[in-house]
């Protein structure tokens, strides 16, 4: 099972409950989460088992993130936030994330290639339609192998 048919089955079951909230703040109810989540899929328009790479402090948008490589069957690279830029900038080399999403206070550089969150750049990836996902059946294992680690790392 994919973590995103968790999403898929509370947004089903409890549409319309909070699903994530910023600090008092509502974010989105289940039902608005998946939508997001399927639109920013649609966006991100990467093959799948590609990485992508998440440098950011806690937010609504980490999770949003999460959900979209998971429907799109990418693999996710948490970067932890605090590190300096030239520690995130070898994790990425090393990791082959094909794509970046950042913070806004994260100090990035430019051949990072990182889409900040919250930007227009990131509000155009979820202007795209959701696509029907295609449902794996329990027993197809091809998204759930460990991928071979690198060994120049």
């Amino acid at each position: 099972m994919n973590l995103f048919d968790y999403l898929t089955h509370n947004s089903r079951s409890f549409p319309e409950k909070l699903a994530i909230a910023h600090g008092t703040a509502p974010f989105a109810s289940w039902r608005e989460l998946r939508q997001r989540a399927e639109k920013l899929a649609n966006g991100i328009g990467l093959p799948p088992s590609s990485r992508v790479a998440i440098v950011s402090k806690n937010r609504p948008e980490y999770i949003e993130i999460l959900f979209a490589c998971w429907a799109a069957g990418l693999v996710v690279v948490p970067i932890n936030a605090k590190l300096h830029r030239r520690e995130v900038g070898e994790l990425l080399e090393c990791s082959k994330a094909s794509m970046v999403f950042v913070s806004e206070e994260i100090e990035t550089c430019p051949d990072w290639n990182a889409t900040v969150i919250g930007s227009d750049a990131y509000e155009t990836l979820l202007c795209n339609e959701p696509r029907e996902r295609a449902l794996i059946p329990p027993q197809d294992r091809r998204f759930y192998r460990p991928l071979p680690l690198p060994t120049n790392c």
